[in-house]
C-alpha cells in the first residue's frame, strides 16, 4: 500500500490512494469469484436423500440454525484464535511505525530534510512490514498441501497445537537487533500462513452438522473482529508516548499463553459425532466424515 500511495500521489500516507487501490483489487476478486465459484448442486445432499427415502421433509436449516451457537468447542476454539490474532497483530500492526521511527531518526541524524526523511521512512516501514505478509503466501500453499496429506482429527489437532506454539515467535519482534528484523518478519509471515490455513480448516471439523458450518465461520470472524478492534489501541497504550517498544513483548507472551491454553483444552475435549455419521454408531477419526454430495470436510 505504501509504495502504491507514493507512486500515485507522492504521499506514502495518502489514504485515498490506498482506498482506490483496494477497490481495484476488490473488483478483480469479484470477477474471479463470479467466473470460478459455483453454488452446490441442489438435491444431492444428505437432507435431500433422506427426503426421497422417507417421503417426509427433512429438518430445514432455519429450524436448526441456533444449534450452531450451542457448540461450546467452537466458542473455545474462537477464543483461542482471538488471543493468537491479538498476539500477531500486536507486532504486525505496529511494525511500520517501529521501522519508520528508527529510519526517520537515522535519516535526520544524517542531515536529511525532515519532509524527505518522513516520506522515505514511511516507504521503508511499509515495505519491511510487507515481508511478513509476502512470506505467508507460499506458506499458505504448503499448509494446504499438508492439510490434504494429513486428514485425521488427531493429525489436525497436532497442527493446531503447533500453530499455538508458533505464536510465541512474536514475543521477540521488538527485542532483537534491528538489522535482523527483516529476517524475523519473514519467519513471522511463515507462522501467519500456517496458522490461517489450520484455523479455517478446523471449522468444518468442529461443527457437528454441515448446515451449521457458516455459524462456525461467523464465530471465528466474530473473535477475529474483537482482536482487530482491541489490539491497536491496547498496544498503543502499552507502548506509550515514550515509545517503549519492549513493552510489547510481555503483552505478546500473556496473550500467546492464553491462546495456547484455550487450544489445549479444545484439543483435549472429545469432538462430537458428525450428524452424517450418527448411523455408524461411533465418531469417526477421519476428517472426511461427510458423504452424500462428495463434500470434503
Amino acid at each position: 500500500g505504501v509504495p502504491v500511495a507514493l507512486a500515485l500521489t507522492g504521499d506514502p500516507h495518502n489514504w485515498h490512494a490506498w482506498w482506490w487501490f483496494s477497490d481495484v483489487l476488490a473488483l478483480v476478486a469479484f470477477v474471479v469469484f463470479a467466473l470460478f465459484v459455483s453454488v452446490p448442486h441442489a438435491g444431492r445432499g444428505i437432507a435431500a436423500k433422506k427426503e426421497r427415502e422417507t417421503g417426509r421433509p427433512a429438518h430445514r436449516p432455519a429450524s436448526i440454525l441456533l444449534e450452531g451457537f450451542k457448540v461450546k468447542r467452537m466458542w473455545l476454539f474462537g477464543l483461542g484464535f482471538c488471543f493468537l490474532m491479538f498476539t500477531s497483530l500486536s507486532v504486525l500492526t505496529w511494525v511500520p511505525n517501529y521501522v519508520q521511527e528508527i529510519e526517520l531518526s537515522k535519516m535526520v541524524a544524517g542531515g536529511m530534510d525532515m519532509a524527505a526523511a518522513q516520506a522515505q521512512a514511511g516507504v521503508a516501514g511499509g515495505s519491511m512490514a510487507s515481508l511478513g505478509f509476502a512470506a505467508s503466501i507460499p506458506m499458505a500453499l504448503v499448509t494446504a498441501f499438508l492439510l490434504g496429506r494429513f486428514q485425521t482429527i488427531k493429525s489436525r489437532n497436532v497442527m493446531v497445537i503447533i500453530a499455538a506454539l508458533c505464536a510465541f515467535f512474536y514475543i521477540g519482534a521488538f527485542l532483537i537487533p534491528y538489522e535482523y528484523l527483516p529476517y524475523y518478519l519473514v519467519l513471522l509471515g511463515l507462522e501467519s500462513g500456517w496458522t490461517s490455513g489450520v484455523v479455517w480448516s478446523m471449522v468444518p471439523v468442529t461443527m457437528p452438522k454441515r448446515v451449521t458450518m457458516p455459524i462456525g465461520m461467523a464465530i471465528i470472524i466474530f473473535f477475529q473482529g474483537i482482536s482487530n478492534l482491541l489490539c491497536t489501541p491496547v498496544v498503543g497504550y502499552v507502548i506509550g508516548e515514550a515509545q517503549v517498544w519492549t513493552n510489547v513483548a510481555p503483552l505478546c507472551a500473556v496473550t500467546a499463553v492464553c491462546g495456547l491454553v484455550c487450544w489445549i483444552i479444545y484439543v483435549a475435549t472429545k469432538p462430537p459425532v458428525f450428524d452424517e455419521d450418527e448411523g455408524r454408531g461411533a465418531p469417526s477419526d477421519d476428517v472426511e466424515a461427510f458423504e452424500g454430495d462428495g463434500a470434503r470436510a
